[in-house]
């Protein structure tokens, strides 16, 4: 039975091959198809372009390129020596580092500003900084009102409703605000004509001027309580970072008529802001020559010192004065600081301790500011009485000396500390009867790269006229009169002087009571500027009068509106 079943088993799987190999053959007979996939679509990067630039003053660290879409990239704007920067186009921020997303092609524009005043000034150590003396070089604008635009732009002119005229040494151009404007501060002189008060007819008035070359931009007048004689120190006397103006006055001043203008009145500092200004008075009435300001105890605010200018009373006995801030601009007022004022305060000589200029200079580089004094020539110890010699004797003070009194850090002066040169009249002035020489102001340069700096100061010679003199410091130790080694023509008197108070002229350049050492002609050095000169002819334009520097030789230059 079983050799039955083998053969049928057998063609069956045969017949079942051969009906599977049937099969392939007749698909392979049929047309071909080939399946590709299909591939994926490619991601695709979106990318943007950054464009940065900078404007005049100042570079950038990358001008930008192209990034992917949503790419942070940060830019850093440089100021150039002398700019300032103030913003980028394109963008709100106010940064010097600007951080963008890329989500959009985007540009952008760095933009710097000049800063008004950057002439460069010489380097000062940290305590002389503090002196208003450092202050207004730092400050100073290259130039000064004319009298030509006063007229034009400032003074008022009501006739005898009320005249004012600008104030010789009572204006102020500079930047108050450190926006990049020049902003203007001044007090203006009443000579309205229905008086009989002389020169001088009742008080002034304040002209705040902010933003003052913008064409859209106005004055606001205040009354003022200053009659006579207003001068200013700038510093920041309150510690708020903003330069406020020390006033000075000689509101009790002889008025021609055999009489005095008004009252003795305190010093005053007017505090400026873009809505107006707030004054305050800071101790007793007082008459003052000159002012000075610096940190004089190294306490870290700005003190003052008072060239007082009340005498021939022997109910007062003018001595400095000196105001001690309490770091936010309250002061309080002492006469003791020098010691050699106490002498003169207690003696029966009824003799005043008198300047006209007073500063204040650390002139031997000990850290602590000095006080430098001086009045006038032609003042000989011998021709004063036997018990003025003894005071001056006792104390080392002489009318004629310009002098250093050595402070010692805590705000006490000293003369027999210090040193002193006797003062003289030059030849020239001599020559036209405009004598004495009298110091009106002064400041500092090392003309010699010793590190110890020179004293330069402005004189007058009758008030027909000034000039400027070089001392040298000698390590601190003394002063020597090397005027004739740097200043060409120092002596510049009024047209036609032929004696005391002669009238300026057309094209004279005013007396001016304070310096400035700026590089105004920025080539790289310093020159001597007067701060703010009078200038009687009201058609002069002259705006700006300096010695130029060349080559460490100085000679007066003069430019116009």
């Amino acid at each position: 039975m079983k050799k039955v079943l083998l053969p049928i088993t057998l063609v069956t799987l045969l017949s079942v091959l051969i009906y599977s190999c049937s099969s392939d053959d007749d698909d392979s007979a049929a047309s071909s198809v080939i399946q590709t996939p299909t591939p994926e679509p490619e991601e695709t990067t979106t990318q943007y372009t950054l464009t940065v630039s900078a404007g005049d003053g100042g570079s950038v660290s990358s001008e930008g390129g192209t990034y992917d879409e949503g790419t942070k990239v940060t830019v850093t704007a440089s100021p150039n020596e002398g700019y300032r920067f103030i913003g980028w186009e394109s963008s709100n921020s106010k940064s010097e580092s600007l951080t963008v997303t890329l989500n959009s092609s985007q540009s952008y524009h760095a933009l710097f500003e000049y800063i008004l005043g950057n002439y460069g000034t010489p380097f000062y150590t940290l305590i002389n900084n503090t002196t208003g003396t450092s202050v207004s070089n730092a400050e100073s604008s290259g130039r000064f009102i004319s009298r030509k635009e006063a007229v034009e732009r400032i003074n008022i002119d009501n006739g005898d409703s009320g005249t004012y005229i600008l104030g010789d040494q009572a204006q102020a151009l500079f930047d108050y605000d450190s926006d990049g404007d020049l902003d203007f501060f001044g007090w203006l002189v009443n000579i309205t004509p229905a008086s009989s008060k002389g020169y001088v007819s009742g008080p002034g008035k304040w002209v705040w001027w902010p933003n003052y070359e913008d064409e859209n931009s106005t004055p606001k007048y205040y009354d003022s309580p200053l009659w006579f004689a207003a001068q200013y120190e700038m510093n920041d006397f309150n510690g708020d970072g903003i330069l406020d103006l020390l006033w000075q006055n000689e509101n009790y001043h002889s008025d021609g008529n055999g009489g005095y203008y008004t009252d003795h009145y305190p010093l005053l500092i007017t505090y400026l802001s873009e809505n107006g200004i707030t004054e305050t008075t800071i101790g007793p009435p007082t008459g003052a020559h000159d002012t000075a300001s610096g940190d004089i105890d190294n306490d870290g605010d700005i003190d003052i010192i008072e060239a007082e200018w009340q005498y021939g009373s022997c109910d007062h006995i003018s001595v400095p004065t000196f105001y001690i801030n309490d770091g936010n601009g309250n002061f309080t007022t002492s006469k003791n600081n020098l010691s050699e004022s106490l002498t003169f305060l207690e003696s029966n000589s009824c003799r005043d301790m008198v300047f006209t200029y007073i500063s204040l200079f650390d002139m031997n580089n000990d850290g602590f500011l000095d006080v430098i004094s001086g009045y006038t020539s032609n003042q000989d110890v011998q021709n004063y009485s036997s018990e003025d010699q003894n005071l001056f004797s006792l104390t080392n003070y002489s009318p004629n000396h310009i002098k250093v009194w050595y402070g010692d850090g805590s705000g006490n002066f000293s003369l027999k500390k210090g040193f002193r040169i006797t003062l003289t009249t030059p030849t020239q002035p001599k020559g036209v009867g405009a004598s004495p020489a009298t110091v009106l102001g002064a400041n500092f340069m090392d003309f010699d790269n010793d590190s110890f700096p020179e004293l330069v100061t402005t004189e007058t010679y009758n008030y027909s006229g000034w000039g400027i003199r070089v001392y040298k410091n000698i390590e601190g130790t003394g002063f020597e009169d090397v005027t004739s080694n740097y200043i060409q023509d120092p002596i510049q008197l009024h047209s036609g002087a032929s004696g005391a108070f002669a009238p300026q002229q057309p094209g004279d350049v005013g007396i001016s009571y304070d310096l400035q050492i700026i590089d105004i002609d920025n080539d790289g050095d310093y020159d001597i500027m007067p701060s703010y000169p009078s200038n009687e002819d009201n058609a002069s334009t002259v705006k700006t009068a300096y010695f130029e520097n060349v080559g460490g030789s100085y000679s007066l230059r003069k430019t116009s509106n």
